[in-house]
């Protein structure tokens, strides 16, 4: 009986000290996109991401995509400088699949959006 009260002890030591670390991560995160946006302002939020940018082709060109796909893509009508994938997850609330693997995708400011 004390080693079965020993083994559950540790597990719930354990799980205490995951809880306190997870929670540092996340207030870590978001501290981090509090003072992104209160720091710097659109514009220059703007420009970061765009100087993140991997390539100076937009990514219809890089992907070669015919003209009528071009015309129902949300990256490509709104010309603002947005990457593609920020365009897409404004428009459609979501990530696509393939959004997960382009080169352009930034973690970083998908956390700080």
């Amino acid at each position: 009986m004390g080693l079965a009260a020993l083994f559950v002890g540790g597990l719930i030591a354990l799980a205490i000290v995951v809880a306190i670390v997870y929670g540092v991560f996340v207030g870590l995160v978001r501290l981090g996109s509090f003072l992104w946006r209160v720091l710097v302002g659109p514009e220059e939020q703007l420009a970061a991401v765009s100087e993140g940018e991997v390539g100076s082709g937009r990514c219809w060109e890089e992907r070669d995509c015919p003209e009528v796909a071009r015309e129902s893509c949300p990256a490509y009508l709104q010309k603002d400088g947005l990457p593609c994938w920020l365009a897409n997850l404004r428009a459609e609330g979501r990530l696509r699949v393939d959004c997960l693997t382009c080169r352009r995708f930034n973690l970083a400011e998908l956390l700080a959006a």
